[in-house]
């Protein structure tokens, strides 16, 4: 038997509480002072109707993995991911040093992760995600697909991801700022394939690190796939790195 997917129940109640919204939280008003408070999956589902909004979790939760069962199946498809490339999250995500545990992703589509695609303004903090299986095509990490003007600090994984290019531990493409965060993942893919980053675009790594197994075609990293521009400090990759074209390195 398979359990009642929240998103359903979800996407249909909110119809009727649109002017509502706020008491389907914990707590909070969506601002930056006070923001919405998660403790539950379908909560943290429903960041996808207010994507410039502000949020933060209070306990661990557990998205089920790949168990049928779990809440977000979505007949083996997994997690939707909140945002994608025309309607990029803007708003804040602080984890409150709390976990995610089995995020789950199995989609031949771009933009997969916890996030699709976070856009100018975003950021995410303080959040470690666990057991992490996502599979997709291009724009693939565990934490988002691809940010673009965001901020990422203190975010850890652990787990796997495998795509076709621009695939990262912890994000596929980056033109933001990564700091204090890192990614125990194994990591698969073809060109621009990182234990942390898969291509970083532009701006910053500071004081972050890799340390799962990378495998590629071209362009792989122990920490970042593909550099094109951008600056990485204090920054180190620990994990085994296997490629059969060029641009392959230990480090970048």
């Amino acid at each position: 038997v398979t359990a009642a997917d929240p998103w359903d129940e979800v996407s249909s109640s909110f119809i009727f509480t649109v002017a509502h919204f706020g008491s389907l939280f914990q707590g909070g008003t969506g601002t930056e002072e006070t923001p919405w408070q998660i403790s539950t999956p379908a909560q943290l589902a429903l960041m996808s109707l207010s994507l410039e909004s502000h949020y933060e979790l209070i306990n661990d939760i557990d998205l089920g993995g790949d168990n049928p069962a779990g809440p977000f199946w979505h007949a083996g498809e997994g997690w939707q991911p909140i945002g994608d490339f025309d309607s990029r999250f803007s708003g804040s995500f602080n984890g409150g040093n709390s976990s995610i545990v089995g995020l789950y992703i199995d989609r031949t589509e771009t933009y997969q992760g916890l996030f699709g695609m976070m856009g100018l303004g975003a950021s995410v903090s303080n959040l470690s995600l666990k057991h992490v299986d996502v599979t997709g095509t291009v724009f693939i990490g565990s934490l988002s697909g691809s940010y673009n003007g965001a901020v990422i600090d203190n975010v850890h994984a652990e787990g796997q991801v495998h795509g076709i290019n621009d695939v990262g531990g912890l994000v596929g493409s980056s033109n933001s700022s990564v700091s204090n965060s890192s990614a125990k993942v194994t990591v698969t893919g073809g060109t621009g394939v990182g234990g942390l980053v898969g291509t970083l675009a532009a701006n910053t790594i500071r004081n972050s690190h890799a340390s799962g197994a990378v495998t590629g075609q071209s362009s792989v990293g122990g920490l970042v796939g593909h550099a094109r521009f951008g600056m990485i400090t204090e920054s180190y990759a620990a994990g085994t790195v296997v490629g059969f074209g060029d641009g392959i390195g230990g480090l970048v």
